[in-house]
């Protein structure tokens, strides 16, 4: 594993104003010092930086070298920055979460789940949606919770269950899912 330089460790608080004042033109400097190391881990603490400072297209670059490099675990991230763009890409953010879904990543199980229920990216399919949000579920993500409690209440892709999807989205609303309890009036 790395251990991070001071480069990119002092890159990433000037990105984030962390205990020093914020610039994002020397952060971005000392950022890319760094990354000359081409090394994967080095990459992924460096998007993972822009990240945690709201550049997601800095980031980018630096999680895909990551992510060819060897850190499949950058793919999560991947999925994310490709799905929250302005003009989403469904299947490449789905061929970079379904590897770590199928491992029970439980962010890549929640956003693969999302995208294979919809039909975004990939074929719709709600009992294989259902199936990825498990992890998710199981690690108490209110998103997934509350995606897996409606998909039991009205039977999308599995038996119906009204109560243990009720008890589901119920769970999610207390987990801090906003619109849990809405789906079904609760």
């Amino acid at each position: 594993a790395h251990i991070p330089g001071s480069a990119e460790l002092y890159g990433g608080m000037l990105l984030r104003g962390d205990g020093v004042r914020r610039d994002y033109r020397l952060g971005n400097d000392y950022l890319n010092a760094a990354s000359r190391a081409a090394d994967p881990d080095v990459d992924f603490l460096i998007g993972a930086a822009y990240l945690e400072a709201d550049i997601p297209g800095k980031a980018l670059p630096h999680l895909m070298r990551a992510h060819e490099g060897g850190r499949k675990d950058a793919g999560h991230a991947i999925g994310s920055i490709l799905l929250s763009s302005q003009e989403p890409d469904y299947a490449a953010a789905a061929h970079y979460l379904k590897p770590l879904a199928e491992e029970g990543h439980e962010g890549a199980c929640s956003l693969l789940a999302d995208l294979v229920y919809d039909g975004r990216g990939t074929a719709q399919d709600r009992a294989a949606a259902f199936r990825y949000l498990q992890p998710a579920v199981r690690a108490g993500v209110p998103r997934a919770m509350a995606r897996a409690g409606f998909m039991l209440a009205v039977g999308e892709g599995v038996p119906r269950h009204v109560g243990k999807g009720l008890s589901l989205l119920k769970t999610a609303g207390g987990n801090g899912h906003s619109g849990a309890p809405v789906g079904l009036g609760a």
